[in-house]
């Protein structure tokens, strides 16, 4: 297999490891690589570790420790269950709150990197009132960011998660690899799909993407599926009032609100000030 990591780069990461002051390490889980009925197939586990060990090679402060899901009989109890899954944490600690599934390539290499650089350091860029409202959560919250090689976005919603971990380890961190694991970001096959904006009935036209492997929710799953378009709205508050309107959510449904990293607060806050709870899914 081909390196992943050249001179040019492996200099670059060199400089970019310096700030680190405290011993990283990366604790990959892999499968026993048979395959069971009703579960996902193992991802790229050899890649995984090929690029793990090439990226600890650029620092005398990271390293890499294999471990296989099979012989680590607490793994399926702490959620981890799917390979590979990367444990990013402190040399020594026995934190696995900050985790990614599936291969950190394209963009999202760069949460690898900006991870070990902020466990390493001790900063996560948190200001003094965030900390302190993270700081206030007593019980378990898991967050997951669905990511996909290609996509810019995705690292910031990825390092948004791991900051609320690192602060907090009531919060499980987990980015994953969407086009890897396609059963576990197509969890729900059920699902009613409403896109709201600001378009046209022409424009909706646009939006229907095409199924196919790599999509989120419109792959192969979701092949034939109507879609409800609400482009009438001029605000997100007309959005949250309109798909509120027409979804009418019953007691005990789960509906899960997917918009940018970015616009997930004003987002996830208006809807809910709109009567709704919903899931967060920054993108």
């Amino acid at each position: 297999m081909d390196r992943f990591i050249d001179d040019n780069l492996r200099a670059q990461l060199n400089e970019a490891f310096q700030p680190i002051e405290r011993d990283v390490e990366m604790l990959v889980y892999t499968s026993s690589r048979v395959v069971v009925p009703g579960q996902e197939p193992a991802g790229e586990e050899q890649a995984t570790l090929q690029l793990v060990r090439e990226v600890a090679d650029t620092s005398e402060r990271l390293s890499v420790v294999e471990r296989s899901l099979g012989a680590d009989e607490g793994a399926r109890a702490r959620g981890i269950t799917r390979a590979p899954t990367i444990v990013l944490r402190e040399k020594g600690s026995e934190r696995d709150n900050v985790r990614f599934i599936g291969l950190p390539a394209g963009y999202e290499f760069q949460t690898l990197v900006e991870a070990l650089r902020m466990i390493g350091s001790g900063e996560t860029g948190l200001g003094e009132e965030s900390a302190a409202q993270i700081a206030a959560v007593t019980e378990p919250v898991h967050l997951q960011a669905f990511v996909t090689p290609t996509c810019p976005y995705c690292p910031r919603a990825v390092l948004s998660a791991y900051r609320l971990a690192l602060a907090n380890p009531n919060v499980l961190a987990e980015g994953v690899e969407a086009s890897e694991f396609p059963a576990l970001a197509q969890r729900y096959p059920e699902a009613r799909l409403i896109v709201t904006g600001s378009f046209g009935d022409a424009f909706a036209d646009d939006l229907r993407a095409e199924p196919s492997d790599a999509s989120l929710f419109f792959g192969p799953h979701f092949a034939g599926r109507a879609v409800t378009y609400l482009g009438a709205s001029r605000s997100t508050f007309e959005d949250a009032l309109l798909t509120l309107a027409e979804a009418e959510p019953r007691q005990g449904e789960t509906w899960l609100l997917v918009t940018s990293a970015w616009h997930m607060p004003r987002a996830l806050g208006t809807f809910r000030a709109a009567g709704w709870t919903l899931t967060p899914v920054p993108v």
